[in-house]
């Protein structure tokens, strides 16, 4: 046998697909991505699906329990949009109007409440609060002298400074 048949015995019948072939690879790679969508798509499809409605019901609006504590009317009570954020509902309430007389300036008022029901308005020149929701209110002034606490201490004149101004509290 000579060196040429002895290399054709060992060598095996070529497969009609040459791994190497780009046309191959390519092909190879776009199966494999269908496949991994195929298995996407049905994981996703399977997840979560009881077969059933959905049983999760919307809450109603916090507006439906609302129930009006202070019958007594308000000087100024005028309408403004309220919205429920959690779902995005809008409606018109009836809220109180304050001015420069039960605190704040002309722009701005910065109101807490408390748990006891007071109302603290901190917008203006010396905090007020009202204990009859609104109705009447009542201001702090500071003394003429120092309040005990001040890390810096100014005299007061009464009308000249503001909140914050005369001293600085230590909390």
């Amino acid at each position: 046998m000579s060196d040429e048949d002895s290399e054709q015995a060992v060598l095996t019948p070529e497969s009609p697909f040459n791994i190497e072939d780009p046309k191959i690879k390519v092909a190879a790679i776009g199966l494999a991505a269908l496949v991994v969508i195929a298995a996407i798509v049905t994981a996703m499809s399977l997840i979560g699906n009881d077969g059933g409605e959905l049983s999760e019901e919307l809450r109603g609006p916090i507006f439906d329990n609302y129930v009006l504590i202070d019958m007594a009317a308000h000087d100024d009570a005028r309408l403004f949009n309220t919205t429920d954020l959690g779902i995005n509902y809008t409606t018109s309430f009836e809220w109180a109007v304050f001015g420069n007389e039960e605190g704040g300036n002309c722009c701005e008022h910065y109101l807490a409440a408390t748990k006891e029901g007071l109302i603290l308005n901190f917008g203006g020149e010396y905090p007020t609060w009202s204990e009859d929701r609104g109705h009447t209110w009542d201001e702090y002034l500071p003394s003429i002298l120092g309040q005990v606490g001040c890390r810096e201490w100014k005299p007061t004149v009464p009308g000249q400074v503001g909140l914050g101004e005369g001293c600085i509290v230590i909390s």
